[in-house]
């Protein structure tokens, strides 16, 4: 969550809570992935918790061989009051963590704001749903809409819009007016 440059490539990073990312190599040829995460026990009552798997992600992230300067968009972890204090923690964890290594790997990244890149693609305010992000990322790339295809996919969905958002802001991308011509047709 754009083409392959010399240095680097779009690359990004979408919704913290599940950590989908996509790679671009080019705009009709992308890769969107899960992040690897591991279950371990946490706290006296040793409930089970998701965390990133910090070996695996490493590993994949090296895996693609991106050259030095590769530029990295990353959704920026803003907590929510409503999200607690597990939330808080889990969010700004991942956040960190993939910045960490990321940077580590030798990537430019670059933090982005969610109200900003959604208002790119007319995702913001109280009208829009998850759905939304499904529906604009199967829009944009019809490729990998059997990706996108259950309602818990919209983290894939969002970090493909990430992505796109973070090559408009290279090379630019058609304007929002003609991808919503499309839902009409």
């Amino acid at each position: 969550m754009g083409t392959w440059y010399r240095p680097g490539c779009i690359w990004c990073r979408g919704a913290v809570e599940n950590t989908w990312f996509c790679l671009f190599s080019s705009v009709q040829q992308m890769q969107v992935f899960d992040s690897p995460h591991v279950k371990i026990l946490v706290g006296k009552n040793k409930r089970t918790r998701r965390r990133l798997d910090t070996k695996s992600v490493v590993q994949l992230v090296r895996s693609f061989e991106a050259p030095i300067g590769t530029t990295a968009y990353i959704e920026q972890s803003l907590p929510y009051p409503q999200d607690g204090k597990q939330g808080w923690w889990s969010g700004g964890f991942g956040y960190g963590l993939w910045i960490g290594i990321l940077v580590a790997s030798g990537f430019s990244v670059i933090p982005v704001p969610s109200f900003t890149w959604k208002a790119k693609f007319e995702l913001s305010g109280s009208r829009t749903a998850k759905d939304d992000s499904r529906r604009v990322a199967s829009t944009l790339f019809p490729s990998v809409t059997s990706m996108l295809s259950r309602k818990k996919d919209h983290g894939r969905a969002e970090a493909l819009l990430i992505a796109a958002y973070g090559q408009d802001q290279i090379n630019g991308l058609e304007p929002c007016d003609s991808i919503f011509d499309k839902f009409k047709t």
